[in-house]
């Protein structure tokens, strides 16, 4: 049986390593979940318990009590995040280090703390969700052979949840969620984003930008809000029928972001598990966050809106080639005027028989990784694991 201690801070590292959490205790190996930040409110509504860390040296000091054969932790936004003193204590002590990447943005900036080097505190191993992020921390010059393409364990749990929704029934669930809209009326979740993060400035207006949004607001998340709102005004004009809309907030986000613009949607939903909001939805709407690939496994229409064409390579690339995507005004217009007319027409029918059991196939590699390396195993040698690749 393994011993691992795991640790996440970031809503999209929670998501990652969930599914893991649960089949690493279902199969009775010894895991210490550690948390951070927003990650443990995140891990309590998924119903996991955690143990809250501060600082890297109370993380440290719990992962030399455990003494674990493993460590895997979740990338954040967090310059001074615990992850980095664990990720350093781990290879003094010869445990093995994984790190978890959920998406491919801001590679150079994941492991570099407040340094100029993007590996400054690099694990031995990465564990990347496709081939693009792959590429990207190999064009960094991270070891190809140290760079396990695993999927993205939630879709394992979106499969399952779907399920579990279908029997209950949207029409219940979307009453229970939306009592005040009307019978027939079109039920539009609008998919929130921070307007800063890691290398803040690609989060701002600048002259790439093909948005602008009502012409004085300079976040990305702000300028989209405003096209999306003035979009649905122009065609409400032209006889669409009102939509419903709701505000998904990020939840890192506090109750004075997009305040500007709240009492433009009929509900805004912050906390708890956000999925059985956008399986009720018929249209998902968003930017570049993880929510729209949740929509998209449910089987709820999703449209991308964003300012700039190259963040389309934003997208995970589970959903990159089948969703809308609207980088100009007239875009949106148009998707939304055909998404508000028959808004099945982006949904996808089952998921379920495309995604494979990717949970399983990490769960074996960890398996295999901490029996076939040696206790000084460094990131200069390689690891044959192309036999569970």
């Amino acid at each position: 049986m393994l011993n691992v201690v795991l640790f996440a801070e970031d809503p999209g590292a929670v998501n990652y390593i969930t599914p893991l959490v649960f089949a690493l205790t279902h199969q009775g190996h010894s895991v210490l979940l550690l948390s951070a930040g927003v990650a443990t409110e995140l891990f309590q509504n998924k119903g996991i318990s955690s143990l809250t860390v501060s600082n890297g040296e109370e993380a440290v000091k719990l992962l030399h009590d455990r003494s674990p054969e493993l460590l895997l932790v979740g990338t954040s936004e967090n310059l001074d995040s615990p992850a980095f003193a664990l990720i350093s204590a781990a290879k003094a002590m010869q445990c093995v280090s994984i790190g978890v990447v959920d998406f491919y943005a801001n590679a150079a900036y994941r492991f570099r703390g407040r340094t100029n080097n993007p590996f400054a505190f690099a694990p031995d191993w990465l564990m990347v969700p496709d081939e693009y992020t792959a590429k990207e921390y190999e064009s960094l010059g991270f070891l190809k052979q140290n760079i396990f393409v695993a999927g993205h364990p939630h879709y394992d749990d979106l499969i399952k949840m779907k399920k579990r929704l279908d029997g209950q029934g949207r029409d219940v669930i979307r009453e229970k969620l939306f009592p005040d809209a009307w019978a027939d009326q079109t039920i539009i979740v609008f998919a929130s984003e921070l307007s800063t993060g890691l290398n803040a400035e690609q989060y701002q207006f600048s002259n790439e930008y093909t948005l602008i949004g009502r012409g004085s607001a300079v976040g990305r998340t702000e300028i989209v809000v405003e096209e999306l709102l003035d979009s649905l005004e122009r065609l409400i004009d032209q006889g669409v029928k009102k939509p419903y809309l709701v505000l998904r907030r990020h939840p890192k986000e506090t109750l004075s972001d997009l305040s500007d613009y709240t009492h433009e949607f009929n509900l805004v939903s912050q906390g708890g598990d956000p999925l059985e909001l956008i399986y009720a939805a018929d249209l998902v709407v968003g930017m570049s966050s993880m929510l729209l690939s949740e929509a998209y496994a449910l089987g709820v229409s999703v449209l991308s809106i964003l300012p700039r064409e190259m963040e389309k390579d934003w997208l995970p690339l589970a959903v990159r080639h089948n969703i809308l995507c609207a980088t100009q005004r007239n875009e949106i217009d148009t998707h939304l005027r055909g998404l508000l007319s028959n808004p099945s027409i982006n949904s996808t029918k089952n998921e379920a028989n495309s995604l494979s059991d990717i949970t399983a196939g990490i769960l074996t590699f960890l398996q295999s990784a901490t029996k076939k390396i040696d206790k000084e195993y460094s990131m200069s040698e390689s690891f044959p694991f192309e036999e569970i690749r």
